[in-house]
């Protein structure tokens, strides 16, 4: 009795309500995982196309699309999200984008990783792009260029999709392209407050920072000092309790009045590289070195701020951010290697 009785409410319950009783997975819940879209839509979706899941799938694009989901979130400001940061496997071409979203909550969210990972892997690989790029440098051995905004129009539907799946306003603010033609340099990528995808697939790192830094090797020149493989690092005496102002660290011997010291030991091009990285994203240089009349302008408005903790523009006079007792221009010499260029990107320091 039972028994039949159970049948006919699973009979009934097929007719009156096809999208819920299925074989195995309901049809609802793999509309709702392959389209991320609401459950209400799905439902209306699967109603309209007599429980047929491709059919269903085309109605909810197009609906998306003539109702305008996504216009409606469109205007809202979007400054959290994610930095993206992709270099070849031959240190020859670098990519940088930002992808905003409106809260930190969906910027880690699986499905807002994806769309970058995504976006970034259609700009490395979209040609019309690489044939559109507005030079931003005119560096002859390695070139920066911004990527047209015009040419990120392509995304659209993409995004489009994800603003009405996440139920944010998502842009796809700006992208970057860093190209090195000497043998001799390499570029190296690193992101800051990553996300666990930040080792993603393909080589993409994702952080809330990242850069991308040109760096070469220079050939080896022995001194009376390159006996050790080490550096001792001597801070300076300052009995006020306050940080010295910066001084000219060209000296020959680069000695200061010792207190404490910190060793400093010879990295791989790559571990060096990465300290650097590091230090662009934590100071924020604007250049890499300066002009003499540049530096002069800069040190007499140093001197007049009354913050003794103002850095300079360039990166080469800044304070090492893991050693503030030299400047970068020391870890590099010791290092033997140089910077050519950079990029930095921090999400949402373009948006007003």
């Amino acid at each position: 009795m039972f028994a039949i009785c159970k049948t006919n409410v699973h009979r009934v319950a097929c007719k009156v309500w096809p999208w819920i009783v299925s074989r195995g997975e309901s049809n609802l819940a793999t509309l709702r995982k392959k389209t991320g879209f609401a459950f209400m839509l799905c439902k209306k979706a699967l109603e309209a196309n007599e429980n047929d899941l491709k059919r269903a799938e085309q109605w909810l694009k197009e609906e998306a699309a003539k109702q305008g989901w996504e216009r409606a979130l469109q205007n809202r400001r979007a400054a959290q999200g994610l930095i993206g940061v992709f270099v070849d496997r031959e240190h020859e071409n670098g990519f940088l984008i930002e992808v905003n979203c409106e809260s930190d909550f969906v910027s880690r969210n699986e499905q807002f990783k994806n769309l970058v990972l995504s976006l970034m892997d259609n700009i490395v690989n979209a040609p019309h792009i690489h044939s559109n790029i507005t030079e931003s440098t005119n560096n002859a051995i390695v070139r920066k260029y911004d990527v047209n905004v015009n040419d990120l129009d392509v995304f659209k539907e993409k995004i489009s999709a994800a603003i009405v799946k996440l139920g944010e306003n998502i842009k796809l603010n700006r992208a970057s392209i860093i190209k090195n033609n000497d043998k001799m340099i390499r570029l190296f990528g690193y992101t800051h407050a990553s996300t666990e995808q930040s080792s993603a697939a393909n080589g993409i790192q994702l952080g809330k920072y990242g850069t991308i830094v040109a760096v070469k090797q220079l050939p080896e020149v022995k001194t009376s000092c390159d006996s050790s493989e080490s550096m001792q690092i001597e801070s300076v005496d300052d009995s006020s309790g306050k940080p010295e102002k910066e001084t000219d660290t060209g000296e020959e011997d680069g000695s200061f009045d010792v207190k404490s010291q910190q060793e400093i030991v010879k990295m791989s091009i790559e571990e060096a590289s990465k300290i650097i990285c590091q230090h662009i994203i934590g100071v924020k240089p604007k250049c890499v070195s300066q002009t003499q009349e540049q530096e002069t302008v800069e040190k007499a408005r140093i001197a007049a701020n009354e913050n003794t903790e103002l850095e300079s523009d360039a990166l080469v006079r800044q304070k090492l951010l893991v050693n503030e007792n030299i400047t970068v221009k020391d870890y590099l010499k010791f290092q033997n290697i140089d910077v050519i260029d950079f990029i930095r990107f921090e999400c949402g320091e373009s948006i007003d």
